[in-house]
Formats: structure tokens, sequence, C-alpha cells
């Protein structure tokens, strides 16, 4: 269970502790007590990402992943170009709309 503190109690103590350890002028070093220092986390080392032959592994992951996006990147490149054919052929119906009206006057 946690130790609950105010702040003064929490100073109070570190005073004591402070003094206490300026009085031993022995030269041995103190360790605070333990409700005073941070907790320590514990440091894991992260397993090293391999194919290892698995199916279903990382490395099979992002190939699957690289190939939907080159297919969705194809399919946008299509609907790009089609978009542009469209595009073209309305803008030189537009113009050739606009010549006859000229024409007309």
């Amino acid at each position: 269970m946690p130790y609950i503190f105010n702040k003064r109690e929490l100073l109070d103590q570190v005073k004591r502790w402070e003094e206490s350890q300026l009085a031993k002028s022995d030269g041995s070093h103190q360790h605070p007590p333990s409700f005073l220092s941070a907790p320590r986390k514990s440091s894991s080392k992260l397993a090293p990402l391999g194919d290892g032959g698995q199916e279903g592994g990382p490395v099979q992951l992002l190939r699957n992943e690289i190939g939907s996006l080159t297919d969705e990147n194809t399919k946008l490149r299509k609907r790009i170009k089609d978009l542009e054919i469209k595009t073209t052929s309305l803008l030189s119906e537009k113009q050739k709309n606009a010549a006859l009206t000229v024409s007309k006057f």
C-alpha cells in the first residue's frame, strides 16, 4: 500500500533525512527512504522481428499491405485518366457550343 502524505509531512521527512545525512560525517552514502524515491520501471527488450518462414508473420503482413496499396494506387490512377478524358471532352464540347452561339449572332 503506498504511503499517503501531504506536502508538509513529506517536506518535513525530507528535511529530517537530509539533516541526519549531514550529521553523519563518516562519508558513507545513505540511500533515501523508499517512499521518497521514485518507483523504478523495469525495462524489457523487444524481440526482433523476423520472417522466420511463418505464414502471417510481420513480413507477410507488410507484403499484404503493400499489395493492397499498390492495387488501390492502380485504381486511382485509372480513375484519374478517366476523369481527365471526360473533362477534356466536356471542355471541347463547351467550346464548340460557345462557337456555335457566337456564330448565330
